[in-house]
């Protein structure tokens, strides 16, 4: 056997599959598991009093508001939180072990999900369907290794996003088996059980009933879930036939999920703990419609990243579009309303050509609909954040991989081993380039200098590395960070606190009152007085009382513009 035999033998090989996507997983993310809590993982992880007693308290409701609201909206990944933290409370690498655990197991899912699309009755007719294998792995691969993954699995707050792409992942894969059972059931009656008698997993019904459950999970998970009904009606559009009133009374049941987050959030708003506003988060959020209108754009940046992932960022200088004749808008609006017509005729040219080509129109419905939630009406605190792209890549690569693969049988069937070797080789060059991001993940002076350095305007980056300074000793450094914050933005109010505590601890006492009076835009002689009593406060770990007495008192900062994070 020739090393061609060899490749083809082996690309085609289902046990190696499965192995080498849990590998090349546990390669990427190697280096991640002593990655420390970063960022706002203070406050939802450190300091959430769930996950040390798993109640949802009126003290709690009480004390934050917004996080009570936060746990009730997302209770199941918060309950796995909570999971962890009653196993080995803060030690991060068990938090990092179940992000990874849940990364291989949505990968190992992508590979299921599109080996068993190919035997749906559309597919298993199409030219490409005798490479589906080698199309299931290139995908689960690409999906595993990309660097825009590094968000959602190694940042562990984020785990929320590759949770919820996990179950919404196993709801269509749980609904393709249950709709496989039932069609070859049709197709094959004298063979089906009919008196129920059989294995359990040859049941249909308990992979609808295991669809279902694993939808409300989703739903409880993270609120982009609500487009999986969706995603799941088009699905059976897709790839089945029939009679369609027949087939519209099995997805009410799973449609009817979508009331979860909307039932959720008015109750919530009943219980004066959170409204709709409060679902964009903290921080600076702009008009729906110039959100709208950026977002336009920030998908454009999605596919460059996607394609090319390079200059990722955890934190963006993106500006604001207000405008839809902006030619940067007006291009992005005409490259995605292309691509939709684009899905459109690939469905049409289906009916008479390679019945191949619906995948990849399938998988441009994907891309564009998991993002429809966070790319929306409702302005979020942060334009674009790489872990938004975790679901949505899968739709993306599968019409990638499709339509590579398609292409190669298509020129000449001799070119599919060169084409699989070239895409192998771009996902050792992802995997090494999610390494490398993760090395950025390793503490937050590392995190925030990459952001600094890519984000030099945004104020809030600044403070945070000032913050990491200060940690580790470095006040000159810090007070540095913390004045290029300022320049940034004079009105930060959280800067020029900081700042003046931060010249107090480092011992210039007479440096921070004149800091602080120059806060107060006025000589005041009890200035050193009021230093002492707020770095006091601090100390004594009342930090956000002082920093509301400090606001207060300042007459610039009193509708202080939250920038960057």
């Amino acid at each position: 056997m020739n090393v061609k035999s060899r490749l083809e033998s082996l690309l085609e090989h289902q046990l190696a599959h499965l192995a080498a996507i849990l590998i090349v997983g546990l390669l990427v993310y190697s280096n991640t598991f002593h990655v420390p809590f970063q960022f706002d993982e203070s406050r939802y992880l450190l300091n959430n009093p769930f996950l040390k007693d798993l109640s949802l308290s009126p003290e709690f409701l009480s004390q934050d508001r917004y996080l009570y609201g936060e746990v009730v909206r997302r209770y199941v990944g918060y309950i796995l939180f909570a999971m962890n933290y009653q196993l080995h409370e803060y030690a991060v690498e068990g938090y990092h072990v179940v992000n990874l655990t849940i990364h291989l197991m949505s990968a190992l899912l992508v590979y299921l999900l599109v080996l068993r699309t190919f035997q749906t009755p559309v597919l298993r007719v199409s030219l490409v369907a005798v490479r589906a294998r080698s199309v299931a792995l290139a995908t689960a691969l690409l999906f595993v290794a990309h660097p825009l993954q590094t968000e959602a699995v190694t940042y562990i707050h984020q785990r929320q996003a590759s949770l919820c792409a996990f179950f919404y992942l196993l709801s269509l894969f749980l609904y393709v088996q249950w709709r496989q059972l039932t069609f070859d059931a049709q197709q094959h009656p004298a063979s089906s059980d009919r008196n129920g008698r059989g294995p359990v997993f040859a049941r249909p019904l308990i992979w609808y009933l295991g669809a279902l459950i694993a939808l409300i999970l989703a739903m409880k998970t993270k609120e982009n879930a609500f487009t999986a009904p969706v995603l799941i009606a088009v699905y059976e559009l897709f790839f089945y036939n029939g009679a369609l009133k027949r087939r519209l009374v099995f997805l009410v049941p799973l449609m009817a999920t979508m009331l979860i987050i909307p039932a959720t959030t008015l109750m919530l708003i009943k219980q004066n703990s959170t409204g709709l506003a409060q679902l964009a988060s903290y921080g600076k959020s702009v008009p729906a419609g110039d959100y709208l209108l950026t977002q336009f754009r920030v998908l454009m940046t999605y596919v460059r990243l996607l394609l090319l992932p390079i200059h990722q960022n955890f934190e963006y200088d993106y500006p604001i579009y207000r405008s839809l004749f902006d030619p940067e808008v007006l291009f992005s609006l005409l490259f995605h309303l292309c691509a939709l017509a684009a899905a459109g005729v690939l469905v049409y040219r289906s009916r008479r050509s390679d019945k191949g080509l619906r995948l990849i129109s399938f998988g441009i419905v994907w891309f564009y609909l998991s993002l429809s939630v966070e790319s929306g009406l409702v302005p979020l605190a942060s334009v674009i954040s790489e872990y938004r792209l975790y679901l949505p890549s899968v739709g993306f690569i599968i019409a990638i991989i499709t339509g590579a693969i398609m292409l190669l049988l298509k020129i000449d069937a001799r070119w599919f081993v060169p084409g699989m070797v070239c895409i192998l080789v771009v996902v050792l060059g992802y995997g090494y380039a999610a390494y490398e991001r993760n090395t950025v993940w390793s503490g937050a002076e590392s995190l925030w200098a990459d952001v600094v350095q890519k984000s030099p305007r945004l104020p809030g980056p600044h403070i945070n590395l000032a913050i990491a300074y200060e940690q580790e000793g470095r006040c000159g450094d810090a007070v540095h960070e913390y004045e290029l914050s300022l320049a940034a933005n004079p009105r930060y109010c959280q800067a020029r606190f900081n700042l003046i505590v931060c010249l107090y601890d480092c011992g210039g006492v007479g440096e921070a009152v004149a800091a602080y009076q120059d806060a107060m835009r006025r000589g005041l002689s009890d200035a050193r007085e009021r230093v002492n009593s707020l770095v006091a406060l601090c100390h004594q770990g009342r930090a956000n009382e002082a920093f509301a007495a400090f606001r207060k008192e300042s007459p610039w900062c009193a509708d202080d513009p939250l920038a960057g994070t």
